[in-house]
């Protein structure tokens, strides 16, 4: 990305020594500690065009709706939650996750298969890695050179917050549904 565009890469974690030691030093890459206040988190949002959430453990992805309600547009992994909050082409863009956790009719995978792929997984994962880091790459370069395409998909995920169904109105609809449903 760096050779194509004048673009820096702000990743906000607690990072393994190793990446601080090979990352921590390059001029287009910022490793921020994830001990933020609200503020200091806040601040980044304000100040990044494009929310990369490339995860393969977060279930649901709060972080999400903050990134929306400040008007951004995310890629993010396809699994969990996460396709219910980022719609693909509209919201953001979704990528295919390194590896599975689910068999493909929905169930999770049992312990005796995750055993099986846990022992297969350094051999998948360094297999796929290019892969799955070229498709987020991909999405990032069609984002940083269509500036109405992320001002779109910004918009139209502030819009999900705002007053869709991420919003405090319709979260409090769902609540008085449900107590109503309890009291009968």
């Amino acid at each position: 990305l760096e050779k194509k565009s004048n673009c820096e890469l702000i990743m906000i974690s607690d990072f393994p020594k190793d990446v601080i030691r090979e990352y921590s030093n390059h001029k287009n890459i910022k490793l921020i500690k994830a001990n933020l206040t609200r503020k200091e988190l806040a601040r980044y949002f304000q100040n990044v065009d494009i929310f990369v959430y490339p995860t393969r453990i977060d279930t649901f992805g709060f972080v999400l709706l903050e990134a929306m309600a400040h008007k951004l547009p995310i890629i993010s992994t396809n699994l969990y939650a996460i396709p219910e909050i980022i719609e693909d082409g509209k919201t953001g863009f979704l990528v295919n996750p390194l590896i599975e956790w689910y068999t493909k009719d929905g169930k999770p995978l049992l312990d005796d298969d995750i055993k099986k792929y846990i022992c297969s997984y350094q051999k998948y994962y360094s297999k796929n890695k290019e892969k799955y880091i070229k498709e987020i790459v991909e999405k990032i370069e069609l984002l940083i050179k269509n500036k109405k395409m992320r001002e779109k998909m910004g918009e139209k995920g502030f819009k999900q917050i705002k007053d869709g169904k991420f919003s405090i109105k319709e979260r409090n609809k769902k609540l008085r549904k449900i107590y109503e449903e309890a009291i009968k």
